[in-house]
């Protein structure tokens, strides 16, 4: 059975809209798994804690931080960065890092996040910092894949 040219070319703004979003969907999902596992590893060592979260008898970390919030974030990042010369997604990226150690006192403050004794801010900024530049790098060579 032959395509008709029609059927063709009714097809083509789907592989294009799949080749645009799948590099979006593969980063997001590597964000969210990477931040899952980072946050079990520094609730597990006593670097923190989150005082409240979803289902605290089954869930050490907050789960609708690593698997709303850091995709959600991850998502506008990719797209604002996206738009950038590197010179200035630099800037921004460590202007978001900088930014860090406020929102870890916000959360602190309404009772959402416990520190521990051995926690320093710095580690959250530098966290972030080369958390986002994987996630970019990652985000860019999928792209390159999913342009060819």
């Amino acid at each position: 059975m032959k395509h008709s040219k029609n059927l063709n070319l009714r097809q083509l703004p789907k592989m294009q809209f799949s080749r645009r979003v799948q590099p979006y969907v593969f980063a997001i999902l590597f964000a969210a798994l990477v931040g899952t596992y980072v946050e079990l590893w520094f609730v597990e060592k006593n670097f923190y804690t989150f005082s409240i979260r979803p289902f605290p008898e089954i869930f050490s970390i907050n789960i609708a931080f690593t698997l709303l919030l850091i995709p959600s974030i991850t998502f506008i990042y990719l797209l604002v960065a996206g738009k950038m010369a590197s010179w200035l997604r630099l800037i921004f990226t460590i202007a978001l890092c900088a930014f860090v150690p406020y929102a870890e006192e916000q959360a602190v403050q309404y009772g959402f996040l416990s520190l521990g004794d051995q926690w320093n801010s710095y580690y959250s900024s530098v966290g972030y910092f080369i958390f986002l530049v994987l996630i970019w790098k990652l985000y860019k060579w999928n792209r390159s894949i999913a342009a060819k």
